[in-house]
């Protein structure tokens, strides 16, 4: 399929998108302050895996992700979010690039071009692309970890069990149980699927319970011998169990990602919804990577829904695996009218972005969107959409989702050059 730029030229266009909102966006004070705060305190106080938030332990997050903070003001003698930033930025633009690599047998160059350009202008994958936030890498870790299983699956070796292994706990130790559970009970529910289960006694076996149990058990005990018995209680259990069974944050209801993905997803929502829907209903064919993905979407969701702590972004893991998933069933209903309705509803409601920007500017608290960039922004989404829409009959399915992304990705530009106006108004994130 021809695309109108080709992959190159797309991760230039990507990465001048986000430069301006990575390096002129300032920390908001409510979440990533605190990140900064951790690791100033840690500094002073000469603690690596115990920290504290005010003079309070904090055993909220495991230490990676501190440390990585904590390096750079060593390095750069303070928090300047270009860096930050990039670990989030850069784990994002290696994750659609492994992904892509990996579909390489079940799509050609063009609908993968077409993927990765929805998953670098998917909603709630753009936010957590530059916020400074342990998300992202985690999900990195996640994705390795589950690739280095789908190859043992193809051809198991003790190398790659070693791999699995390893980044499975690297996932662990940059957020928590989810870097455990989200790989596991998706790759069973796969298996089960499959009907293949007694292949998880190989991934699962005593080499991969060895690595995990050593190198936790190394990280816990370095952290009750420098916190003692009630920080590593507060680890383990309160913000474990505690937050599964009964979280004293976030507590939401169990359809609340049923919801969540309705914006999450954005602007490719109903076609995303639309494309597994089909495929389900009519029992279409699929392969056994995209029965994988499949697997990972819906069990990722599954889980998630009975852990009582919930927010948006914790399935953050499950986007790369939902959009490469859906373009690759897009590009069997392409010629199909559902399909490109669906396509266009949100290149439609885009043209009318400017009057939307111009009647929010007049709320209170909203006056920054009055900004000659951010009415750039609205302008490049608008122009692109307005082609998107014209050229629809002439063009295929997966180039007008490209006019579309590349639209988004203008409106990041522009919207990253307004951020010295937004920054005051941004609170939390």
């Amino acid at each position: 399929m021809k695309s109108f730029l080709k992959f190159d030229t797309m991760w230039f266009f990507v990465i001048v998108a986000f430069i301006p909102i990575l390096i002129l966006r300032t920390f908001t004070p409510e979440n990533e302050m605190r990140y900064l705060t951790i690791a100033n305190e840690a500094l002073r106080e000469g603690h690596f895996f115990s920290f504290t938030l005010n003079g309070v332990p904090y055993a909220d997050k495991p230490p990676l992700y501190i440390w990585i903070v904590m390096l750079c003001r060593w390095l750069t003698g303070g928090y300047q979010m270009i860096y930050l930033s990039l670990f989030s930025f850069i784990p994002a633009i290696w994750m659609t690039k492994i992904i892509n690599d990996w579909m390489a047998e079940e799509m050609d160059a063009g609908h993968r071009l077409t993927a990765c350009l929805m998953l670098m202008s998917c909603g709630l994958f753009v936010g957590a692309a530059f916020v400074v936030r342990m998300d992202m890498l985690m999900s990195f870790f996640i994705l390795l970890a589950l690739r280095s299983f789908w190859r043992m699956y193809q051809k198991y070796s003790p190398k790659e069990n070693f791999l699995f292994a390893l980044w499975v706990f690297l996932a662990i130790f940059t957020k928590g149980p989810l870097g455990l559970l989200i790989p596991v009970v998706g790759i069973i529910t796969f298996l089960v699927l499959k009907k293949q289960t007694r292949f998880a006694a190989k991934c699962f076996g005593w080499r991969f319970w060895l690595i995990l149990v050593v190198a936790c058990g190394l990280w816990f005990t370095a952290t009750y011998l420098e916190g003692g018995p009630d920080y590593i209680n507060n680890l383990l259990f309160h913000q474990t169990v505690g937050r599964a069974v009964n979280s004293f944050h976030h507590n939401r209801p169990f359809y609340y990602y049923l919801i969540s993905v309705l914006y999450a997803w954005q602007p490719w929502t109903l076609l995303m919804i639309g494309a597994m829907g089909v495929a389900l209903y009519r029992r279409v064919y699929l392969t056994d990577l995209q029965r994988f993905f499949f697997s990972i979407v819906f069990s990722s969701i599954v889980l998630l829904s009975l852990i009582s702590g919930k927010l948006a972004i914790y399935l953050l893991p499950a986007f790369p695996f939902a959009v490469f998933l859906s373009a690759s069933l897009i590009a069997r209903f392409e010629e199909e009218k559902w399909a490109k309705i669906l396509a266009l509803v949100p290149a439609f409601l885009f043209c009318f972005s400017i009057p939307v920007i111009i009647l929010l500017s007049k709320l209170s608290g909203m006056q920054w969107l009055n900004n000659v960039s951010v009415y750039f922004a609205s302008g490049a989404l608008t122009l692109m959409s307005g082609k998107a829409i014209y050229e629809a009959r002439h063009h295929t399915l997966s180039q007008t989702l490209q006019l579309i992304a590349y639209g988004v990705l203008m409106a990041i530009f522009f919207i990253g050059l307004s951020m010295p106006a937004i920054n005051p108004s941004v609170k939390t994130m």
